[in-house]
């Protein structure tokens, strides 16, 4: 019976702020596990392709057709076509990898991955009357070598936004969109009434991505170092032209002057009519002079009641 700790999905994330409860032994949530297993971080994330897709068309391909025959180009274009193009074209072929289980085989999983970019799946368009499968070709060198400089001045050049950090998530994120340049296989396909079909494809497992990240950017390390001043270079004098474009066509009209108001005629306040005098002021008795009164009060009262007696 496996073992299950005392917090056995009893506390919450160990990430800072994460208010889910952790997942079985694991100190994480659901969320951030799997971050950590397939993406290489906690917080990290696959990169999609519209994000890169401006990057590449006024960028990245522009700057491989103007390199094409440089020789440190056609040693990148070699290096990729060593390590992501040949051991996939090999389908019978299966590397040992010390016996493991697939699942728990880097080399393997990468092997799988490889094969199935040289040979992919068609491509389904649902047509009125009928389906149409349009056929994808296998991958080639400058595509790998392209969407790799896509994700390297992407993630560089974003301060820290795109990515947590330029290490093992930069090298998740490079495996993760070679293996999207063609479709995987289909899990499952299903019908729901008001979406239409829905189509489940399995994901790459992050070990895969990993091996092939690592293998790429260690291969590619001295030409990625060059490379990216002139990518640099390119991409910020797209933005700058894009800035231009952001002009206005029309020139703004002249601001003129506003006219001086005319200053309101000052009206004094009428003064107030004086109060009439009142009554003095009564200064308030002493004790000893109401004492005196009372006393003067008292005889005259007696001096009264004597006469009338």
């Amino acid at each position: 019976m496996p073992y299950r700790s005392p917090f056995y999905g009893t506390r919450l994330c160990s990430i800072k702020m994460c208010p889910r409860m952790n997942v079985g032994n694991s100190p994480f949530c659901t969320r951030h596990r799997k971050g950590l297993a397939v993406f290489g971080h906690h917080e990290g994330h696959q990169l999609v392709s519209r994000d890169l897709s401006e990057l590449r068309r006024d960028v990245v391909m522009p700057f491989l057709r103007e390199h094409a025959d440089a020789p440190a180009t056609v040693a990148a274009l070699a290096a990729c076509e060593r390590i992501a193009i040949i051991p996939g074209k090999d389908a019978e072929f299966v590397p040992w990898g010390g016996g493991k289980k697939l699942r728990k085989n880097p080399e393997r999983l990468l092997h799988r991955e490889l094969v199935r970019l040289q040979h992919p799946p068609g491509k389904v368009r649902r047509n009125p009357g009928h389906d149409t499968v349009k056929q994808v070709g296998p991958l080639t060198a400058l595509e790998v070598l392209a969407e790799i400089l896509c994700v390297w001045v992407n993630v560089w050049s974003g301060g820290g936004r795109n990515l947590p950090d330029d290490g093992k998530s930069l090298t998740y994120a490079i495996g993760h969109r070679i293996f999207a340049l063609r479709p995987a296989s289909i899990r499952y396909s299903v019908w729901i009434e008001g979406k239409g079909q829905v189509i489940s494809r399995r994901m790459p497992g992050g070990q895969a991505a990993r091996l092939l990240g690592e293998r790429l950017r260690e291969a590619l390390k001295p030409y990625l170092g060059q490379a990216y001043p002139l990518l640099e270079e390119r991409r910020m004098a797209a933005a700058l032209q894009q800035n231009h474009m952001r002009t206005p066509l029309r020139p703004p009209k002249p601001v003129t002057a506003e006219p001086e108001p005319t200053p309101s005629p000052v009206i004094a306040p009428r003064p107030l009519a004086p109060s009439p005098a009142g009554p003095p002021a009564v200064r308030p008795m002493t004790a000893e002079e109401r004492r005196l009164a009372y006393l003067r009060d008292r005889e005259e009262e007696a001096r009264r009641s004597s006469q009338s007696s």
